[in-house]
């Protein structure tokens, strides 16, 4: 386990490595990005945050739903994506009604953050490793990948 919990951290660090760019420019510049498609769209500034926002945390916490299916682990994988579709579909209700697309926006991301992190527990449990990147992961897999 010790090789497969060193190249998933590994690639999850590089992979935010090289989405803080572009996570830098949405939370930025969302307004101004989304005016390209027209002043109309500029309302959902705070709704691109947010899912970007969720889509980091997406990243950060690497290939943990592959990580249960590849190992035998696919019931658990099941009853957490289960249980969050559950919680997102009741944030829905409770969120939308009042702040409307900022609503769902926030209810993706807090789905996106928690199955993540509940994922994540399971990886630690279940394989015995934290799937956070680091930067000595970091280095090991920019060395495999230049080496081949």
């Amino acid at each position: 386990m010790g090789r497969l919990a060193s190249l998933s951290r590994g690639a999850s660090g590089v992979l935010v490595f090289l989405a803080i760019p572009g996570v830098a420019v949405l939370l930025l510049g969302a307004g101004w990005i989304l005016s390209l498609f027209g002043t109309d769209f500029q309302v959902a500034t705070l709704a691109l945050r947010l899912l970007t926002i969720g889509a980091l945390f997406n990243l950060a916490a690497g290939p943990v739903g592959l990580l249960l299916m590849m190992t035998g682990n696919e019931r658990l994988l099941m009853r957490n994506v289960l249980y969050m579709a559950s919680v997102n579909a009741l944030l829905n209700m409770a969120l939308i009604p009042s702040f409307g697309l900022n609503g769902a926006a926030a209810a993706t991301a807090i789905t996106a953050i928690s199955i993540n992190a509940l994922n994540s527990v399971a990886v630690r449990r279940r394989l015995g490793f934290w799937v956070l990147p680091n930067l000595q992961d970091m280095k090991s897999i920019m060395s495999v990948t230049s080496s081949q």
